[in-house]
């Protein structure tokens, strides 16, 4: 299952037209077409952030195949030029395809030749996630001066009282 930000991301880069012929997720087979690109798991590191949220930050490194590393390198570059034009923004898209409100920041964008004609993108972000908090249990009993003022008195397994 991809992630909301994996998959918007997918589809900003769908949405620039690089002549992709197959997209690949989980492992890369043998035999793959080239020109394509490998959406890898992101990589996860949880930080505590404050005291109502904590921080993923996530790292993916995006592989792009071409037939030559030049080939590779252009379609990558594209890649890379098309986020930092969009100011670092990948807007979110729902399950349908269509955007929703709201989008994610990349704070860090790297790319680097790793092989022969396989160039890799390492695109890194961060999410502010709520702390879920207990539900606290609501008081039934006003009390004055330390003392309630209603207390149930259990008197046999049926019959509650109010003393």
């Amino acid at each position: 299952m991809l992630t909301q930000e994996v998959a918007s991301l997918v589809h900003f880069i769908d949405a620039l037209e690089l002549g992709i012929v197959k997209r690949y997720f989980g492992e890369v087979p043998e035999g793959f077409a080239v020109p394509s690109i490998y959406y890898p798991t992101p990589e996860i590191d949880n930080r505590g952030f404050s005291t109502g949220s904590y921080e993923k930050v996530s790292v993916i490194f995006l592989k792009v195949y071409d037939s030559t590393s030049v080939g590779s390198n252009a379609i990558a570059q594209k890649i890379v030029d098309s986020i930092m034009q969009a100011k670092r923004n990948i807007p979110f898209y729902n399950n349908e395809g269509s955007p929703e409100n709201g989008s994610f920041r990349v704070y860090d964008l790297e790319t680097r030749n790793i092989d022969a004609g396989v160039t890799q993108i390492e695109i890194s972000y961060k999410n502010k996630i709520p702390y879920v908090e207990p539900e606290q249990p609501k008081a039934d009993n006003i009390y004055i001066d330390g003392l309630p003022t209603n207390i149930l008195v259990e008197e046999d397994d049926e019959d509650v009282t109010e003393k």
